[in-house]
């Protein structure tokens, strides 16, 4: 079948009669029929649609096999055929949207309006950006059928993997594909489909468009794909079983529970940053901090798992390292198992474990949300809990200074690394060595101890002694890194500034990414808005400071109320600090690596896919290969593997083994921050050519210090794609009392960064 116009695809799709499917009743006709016999065809629409109908554009411009404008032109739903006025406007307006494509042959399609409808929307028969084999069903609960083609709010998607294995739970969905799947076959062409429809309350299948797709020619086979999709299919299998050396009977995985993956080096890192993030940090060191403050080991266990280059967390490996190390094994094992099924009945929850699934850390509150456990646990077990996230609280107020010192000697040693007069790998290796020995694993029990400290803080605002102004003014006193960046750059010398800062780099782990000194003009330029000022602070009376020190007493808490108010200020600056001095480590490997791309004549692009142990192993390994086709054969093999993984979309949480094949979008529990509601324009930073960002709204998909510049820009907002409610950014955004909404997750991104304007509701927790 040749395709001519929307209208005539449709009228050919009548004469197949395909089962279950119902086109509405159409009629067609040319811009030069209507200009001759105007009254003739308004009195034939006007006897003939007794309904309220839709004037579509159908111009032989706007769909075809080898071009599509799809949205160029003019259509209008809900026209109601009795009022000619009315009627004769619309179809004027549709053929006046035709004039950069000006032909008499265009045509305009008369449609019937569906009755009752209940679900609507747009399915695509592939990826349409990978060309990979997947029906993408994008759909609203809701009556308006624009809300999906239209980009509005409150849809949904899911992404159904053509296999055998399979079907969609969802009946009506299943049967939507079933006739989806014959349409291809009748149609019988080469090029994908976007096919528009509409579902009744009585379950009827309307097809109100179907179009060829303009995409990207596809680079993978669909046979290699099922291939893949089958080996990770087992991958999961496996993975899933019970674990000798873990406790739970199963396990999940995502791309936000801990540690942050997505947000911190992305869904599909380059081999350098995945690498290193996990020789720094997921695969020992945050084992070894929770176990040194209390928490069940699970060294030997990696946090992070990899399915075609996409980061996940293995959950039971992440609520095993939660538990209380004095626990017994059979409240363990119990404790575990809820949170597991908390977790899958939650998956909304996957950035905010420690906030609504998993109990880690005492807090004034915790007596109270603890009780929830009362439905599967006996108050003995739950006394045991109780007392164990205690001592594990009162721990870590005692390790504070020695993560400080730890710090300071990684700051030492930086500096006698840089001056020694070794060799790059040599450099590389003992800044690794230094960087996790006093720089991450500080870090870590730092950032744990922030973490409590939060947890505390809320709890205060939880049992109403303070309100969330005062929680806000509390925070907004404390002055992180952020501050001493804003309130330095205009006081110091170029020169001193990047002495100081000029290591920072948005995308920590990404080594093509400009640091502060090889960007300054790029990031820096003064201006007015580069002072945060207080104007409140929060004074705890003495009647609240005796209320707490009751409190931490009777709860046997080591540490009173001025010195716990101190901790929670002082772990927040520390846990910025301590990521700022590691982050300096992180840069000086990268200079290193930078010199080793200059002596073997490999770019820097290239570089960021050699994983940081093949240099690592050549420290260990003198062997007589020659280096340069060393790295440059690592290169290909990774790149190679990279530009394959980057096609393979994967869902935010796999459940099961199921979930790589079908999956639906979860509307993510956005985490807004500010008072003002905003409105403004979106400048999406990574793709953005200006230097202007001043009262833009800035998208960016994941943050990490490194994009501290941006607030001083003067910016309206800020939206990222990921991001938790206790994330780098999200504590920015208070400090800065920034309008911003974090981590509004995949889909509503995509659709978002196609707009010009957003606004952003923090009263109402909107963004739209």
């Amino acid at each position: 079948m040749k395709f001519i116009s929307k209208a005539q695809t449709l009228k050919t799709l009548r004469t197949f009669k395909i089962k279950n499917i119902i086109i509405p009743k159409l009629f067609v006709f040319t811009v030069k029929n209507f200009l001759k016999k105007k009254q003739n065809i308004l009195n034939y629409i006007n006897l003939n649609f007794p309904k309220l109908i839709a004037v579509r554009s159908s111009n032989l411009s706007e769909d075809s096999q080898n071009k599509t404008f799809a949205g160029f032109f003019k259509s209008f739903l809900k026209v109601n055929p009795k009022n000619k006025n009315e009627l004769e406007e619309k179809i004027n307006e549709t053929i006046n949207s035709y004039k950069k494509f000006k032909n008499y042959k265009n045509e305009i399609l008369i449609q019937e309006m569906v009755d009752d409808v209940i679900f609507s929307g747009v399915v695509t028969t592939v990826d349409i950006t990978t060309g990979l084999p997947f029906f993408k069903i994008n759909y609203s609960r809701n009556k308006d059928t624009t809300i999906v083609t239209s980009g509005k709010k409150n849809t949904k998607v899911i992404n159904y993997f053509k296999n055998k294995k399979f079907k969609n739970k969802n009946k009506i969905f299943n049967k939507l594909i079933n006739i989806i799947q014959e349409i291809e076959k009748k149609i019988n062409i080469k090029m994908p489909l976007e096919i528009e429809f509409a579902i009744n309350k009585w379950k009827k299948i309307f097809i109100l468009q179907v179009r060829p797709v303009q995409i990207k020619k596809k680079i993978i086979s669909s046979k290699l794909i099922e291939k893949l999709f089958n080996k990770l299919n087992k991958k999961i299998i496996k993975l899933k079983k019970k674990n000798p050396s873990l406790l739970g009977k199963t396990t999940f995985f995502g791309t936000m529970p801990d540690w942050n993956p997505a947000e911190i080096i992305g869904i599909k890192p380059k081999p350098l940053a995945l690498s290193l993030y996990q020789e720094l940090i997921t695969n020992d060191i945050w084992s070894a901090q929770r176990a040194n403050f209390g928490y069940r080991d699970v060294g030997g266990h990696h946090l992070l798992t990899t399915f075609f280059g996409t980061p996940y967390v293995d959950v039971r490996i992440d609520f095993n390292s939660w538990l209380p190390a004095d626990l017994d094994h059979k409240i363990s094992e119990k404790l575990v198992n809820y949170y597991l099924l908390k977790y899958k009945n939650n998956i909304s929850y996957h950035d905010k474990i420690e906030f609504e699934i998993i109990f880690t850390c005492w807090n004034f509150s915790l007596k109270n949300k603890i009780k929830v456990l009362q439905n599967k646990f006996q108050n003995s077990e739950i006394n045991k809990i109780y007392l164990s996230l205690k001592k594990i609280t009162n721990i870590a107020f005692n390790k504070f200074d020695e993560d400080i010192n730890r710090i300071e000697i990684l700051k030492k040693r930086q500096k006698i690394i840089k001056t020694a007069k070794i060799y790059f790998f040599d450099q590389i290796y003992w800044l690794i060595n230094d960087c996790k020995k006093y720089g991450t694993y500080a870090f870590a029990n730092l950032a744990r101890s922030a973490f409590i400290s939060q947890s505390i803080l809320n709890s205060l605002v939880e049992i109403k002694l303070i309100n969330k102004e005062e929680k806000k003014y509390f925070l907004s006193e404390i002055k992180t890194i952020l501050s001493e960046i804003q309130n330095s750059h205009n006081k110091l010398t170029k020169k001193k500034f990047i002495e100081r800062f000029g290591h920072i780099r948005p995308n920590m782990y990404e080594i093509t990414s400009l640091n502060y000194k090889d960007g300054y003009k790029y990031y820096f330029r003064k201006n007015k808005y580069n002072n945060i000022k207080i104007k409140k602070k929060i004074i705890f009376s003495k009647k609240k400071l005796e209320f707490i020190d009751l409190y931490l007493k009777k709860e046997d808490i080591n540490i009173n109320s001025k010195n716990l108010l101190k901790f929670i200020k002082n772990s927040i600056v520390a846990r910025e600090y301590s990521k700022f001095i590691f982050s300096k480590s992180i840069d000086m490997i990268f200079e290193n690596i930078k010199k080793i791309g200059v002596k073997y004549n490999i770019s820097l692009k290239d570089l960021s896919f050699l994983k940081i142990n093949t240099f690592l192993d050549m420290y260990y390994d003198l062997s007589d290969l020659d280096v340069k086709n060393y790295l440059k054969k690592k290169i290909r093999v990774n790149k190679k593997k990279y530009q394959l993984n980057k096609l393979i979309k994967l869902p935010d949480n796999i459940i099961s083994n199921k979930d790589i094949y079908i999956n639906t979008s979860n509307k993510n529990k956005i985490n807004f921050f500010g008072k003002k509601k905003i409105t403004g324009e979106i400048i999406i930073l990574n793709k953005s050519k200006t230097q202007n960002l001043e009262n833009k709204v800035i998208c960016i998909e994941n943050a990490d210090p490194g994009y501290d510049f941006i607030f001083s820009k003067g910016i309206l907002g800020l939206i990222t794609k990921y991001g938790g409610v206790n994330s780098h950014m999200s504590i920015r955004c208070i400090e800065s009392n920034t309008t911003a909404a974090i981590g509004i997750g995949h889909e509503l991104y995509e659709n978002l960064i196609t707009k010009n304007y957003v606004t952003i509701d923090p009263d109402l927790n909107k963004i739209y």
